[in-house]
This record gives structure tokens, C-alpha cells and sequence, in this order.
């Protein structure tokens, strides 16, 4: 949802405490631009819910927060955050959600509402200083958006119900939901979030470990998720990745005290994203960070999809439109794009759909003629969107790094 994020601190904000989070959701967007610098460094998507949906997005991290609907108001209300407040409460954009169901009747979209990524956190760990009541009106007006949708537990588990059945009930919105018992009163129209096997690896600064940490999460996807469907679990991988406090730092110097010691702050923001000959660029938003990072995602993506391995469902930033992922360096949702490689794009969600009819044509249920026509078709989508790399140093864009040694080491015939 951080599309829609505001120039407004969220009361609460993730990782810092509650004092400071009350002081600059009151006074933060009181000092001029500095609600325009926060959004940047917590905007990780640039297609709103609808334009996602139809990218193929059907996992959705969904950030919640109970927090006063103005730096100065009295009233509270649930919002979407990511450190900022979203514009529109969340009900709006749960409803855009059910306008798109109905639109789509053969689809299913599954939530995750936590108030950052906590699967388990429960109470003031999970939504602090929101009482029990206020969490259950919540939920009473989101088992209202979705009425006559929601899968409910009472007629099976997800682990033996097939997505035939699930359409045959019109139960196509799943829940999994952080401080379960307290939020849902054990709703059967909601799961745990404990539930969740939730894998992160790491991010852009460790480009070399997390192409490994993907490497092997994938290599391991296909009995990883026969262990959790054994367990209801939901097995999911982040392909997500944040600013360090080091690059918003400099980011913050450079755009209000551009002329001083600029030079020494951009190398310093370069050197912390230790990616080879990066020297004099420091990522000014987190959507640059994000499509960074994309850039090497999607060779652990490809080389899943060329060694056959299987794909976790995985969460992921900066999704464009036609199912792609952006790895190109112009900020999606920016100016329009004039210079080559800037809105390059990788066909992120066709390659979870060609692992998934692999693993359906492997149980030998599809016929073979079947499965043959649909591999094809994935791979003319595919085509229009190859995986290209290039050579850009100076926005840490690389050929031949980070090195493997697997002999499958996606080629590509438009090397720049």
C-alpha cells in the first residue's frame, strides 16, 4: 500500500519509539518538505492495489496501523503505514480490493495484516495502545468488504481444499491475521499469522549473500513447501529490501545540505551498498533501492526457472505493470522515461506462473498436450520481457557480478 503513502508520520511508526513517532506524526509534516523526504525513503511500490491485482499480484502484505487521522485530530482509524501514513484509510483499500473480486470471479487474493511483517508478535508488540474492542470493530467491518468471500475453516483447511473447490464456494479471500485471538475473537474467516513461515535474506548491501540465501531457498522450495503444506503453514520468501540508516542519512544531506561535503556524503551513501566500482551514487528514495536490488533478483529468479527448481510465493518491491518487476534506475511512478534501461522491466510474475504449472503438470493431473500449451504461452510472455543486464556502474548496475559458479547462470543475448 505504500503507494499511497502520505507526507503524514504514522502515529506508532516501525522501529523507533512511540514518543518520537507521536512527535513527528503531530509536528513531522509541519517542517516544510520533510513529509515529502520521509515518503521517499518508505515508498516501495509505485501501481496502486487495482493496477497490481492486474499486474497478477495475489499476495498482499497488508501494514495496518490504528492512528489519528491527522497530525491534529481527534479521531483515529485504521490506516496502511510504512513508517508514513497512508492517505486513505484502510477500508478504502480493502473495498477497491472487493471491487476487483467481483470483477474477477475466477481469482483469489490472500492478506497478511500485520503492523510490520511481526507474524507472531501479539498485543503492544503486535498494535500498541489499541484495545481489544477497537481491533474487533476492525475486523467486523473487514468481514463486511469481504461478506460471502472469506474462506472460512469451518468447512475445511487450506491444505485440502483445491483452488477448484475454493471457486466452487466464492471463498476467495484468505486472512492471515497478527494478534490472532485478540483481533479475530479465532475467527474461522481468519488464520494465524504464526502460520506464516515467513524467510527474509538480505538485502541490496549484501548482494552477494542474498543471491546465495535465494539460491538455496529455492534449490530447497519443492520440499519446503511439502513440509509446510503437512503443517497448514504458508511458506513465504521476501525478495523485499530497505535503506540502511547510513544511505537515508546521506540522502537527507544531500538533498537539504546539497553543497556541503556533497562529494564526501555520496561516497559514503555508494560505499554502503558494497556493490563493485558503485563510488559517487547515493539512492535518493527507496524506490531506487528497491529497483536496485530487482536488478540482481531477478537472476536468482531466472536461474530458478532454468534449473526447474520451484518458487516459494514470494513479496516483492517496485512491481510494474504487464506482471514485471522494475530494474531499471528510473523511480517508478516519476517522469517519463527517455534513456535506455531506465524503465527496464523483468517478467517477474510469468516466472511463478511457469514454476506453478511445472509443479501441476509434474502430479501428472494436466494432460501432456495441456501442459505443452501452456508452457508455451509462458514463454512468449516471457519473451517480451527477458532478463537483460548492463553495464552501469555509476547505479550500481553490473554484468558479471555477484559471481557464481552454477553452470546455469542466466545468459542473455542483449548484454550492454
Amino acid at each position: 500500500m505504500t503507494y499511497d503513502l502520505s507526507t503524514t508520520f504514522s502515529d506508532n511508526a516501525e522501529d523507533i519509539p512511540s514518543a518520537l513517532s507521536w512527535i513527528l506524526h503531530t509536528f513531522g509534516s509541519e517542517i516544510p518538505t520533510v513529509g515529502d523526504f520521509g515518503r521517499d525513503q518508505s515508498k516501495t511500490q509505485g501501481l496502486n492495489i487495482t493496477a497490481q491485482l492486474n499486474a497478477g499480484i495475489r499476495f498482499i502484505d497488508f501494514r495496518i496501523g490504528y492512528t489519528r487521522n491527522s497530525p491534529f485530530g481527534l479521531k483515529s482509524a485504521w490506516y496502511n503505514l510504512h513508517f508514513m501514513q497512508s492517505q486513505h484509510d484502510c477500508l478504502y483499500h480493502l473495498q477497491e480490493v472487493r471491487t476487483w473480486l467481483d470483477a474477477h470471479p475466477g481469482e483469489i487474493v490472500v492478506f497478511w495484516l500485520s503492523k510490520h511483517g511481526s507474524e507472531c508478535a501479539t498485543g503492544e508488540d503486535q498494535y500498541p495502545g489499541v484495545s481489544t474492542e477497537e481491533k474487533r470493530q476492525f475486523w467486523a467491518q473487514i468481514q463486511n468488504v469481504f461478506q460471502g468471500l472469506l474462506f472460512n475453516r469451518d468447512q475445511g483447511d487450506l491444505n485440502s481444499t483445491t483452488i477448484k473447490e475454493m471457486l466452487a464456494l466464492n471463498q476467495r479471500v484468505v486472512i492471515y491475521a497478527a494478534d490472532y485471538s485478540d483481533f479475530t475473537a479465532n475467527s474461522t474467516l481468519a488464520y494465524d499469522s504464526c502460520l506464516i513461515d515467513n524467510r527474509l535474506g538480505s538485502g541490496v548491501d549484501s548482494e552477494i549473500q542474498a543471491y546465495a540465501s535465494e539460491i538455496s531457498e529455492f534449490k530447497t522450495a519443492a520440499a519446503n513447501k511439502v513440509k509446510s503444506k503437512a503443517q497448514n503453514k504458508l511458506f513465504l520468501r521476501s525478495m523485499a529490501t530497505s535503506g540502511g540508516g547510513t544511505q537515508i542519512e546521506d540522502a537527507f544531506l544531500l538533498r537539504y545540505f546539497g553543497a556541503i561535503n556533497a562529494k564526501k556524503n555520496r561516497e559514503g551513501c555508494a560505499a554502503t551498498l558494497h556493490i563493485p566500482n558503485l563510488t559517487d551514487w547515493c539512492p535518493s528514495a527507496l524506490l531506487d533501492i528497491n529497483q536496485l536490488a530487482n536488478y540482481y533478483k531477478q537472476l536468482t529468479l531466472e536461474e530458478a526457472h532454468l534449473n526447474g527448481w520451484d518458487i516459494p510465493t514470494i513479496y516483492i518491491d517496485a512491481v510494474d505493470a504487464d506482471g514485471t518487476i522494475r530494474t531499471g534506475t528510473a523511480v517508478l511512478g516519476g517522469s517519463d522515461t527517455v534513456s535506455e534501461h531506465e524503465a527496464t522491466r523483468y517478467p517477474y510474475v510469468d516466472t511463478l506462473l511457469a514454476a506453478n504449472i511445472r509443479r501441476a503438470c509434474q502430479s501428472g493431473v494436466p494432460a501432456p498436450a495441456d501442459c505443452s500449451r501452456l508452457d508455451a504461452q509462458i514463454e512468449q510472455r516471457r519473451k517480451k520481457y527477458p532478463l537483460e543486464v548492463w553495464k552501469d556502474e555509476t547505479h550500481g548496475r553490473l554484468i558479471d557480478w555477484p559471481v557464481t559458479t552454477s553452470q546455469h547462470r542466466p545468459n542473455n543475448d542483449k548484454l550492454i
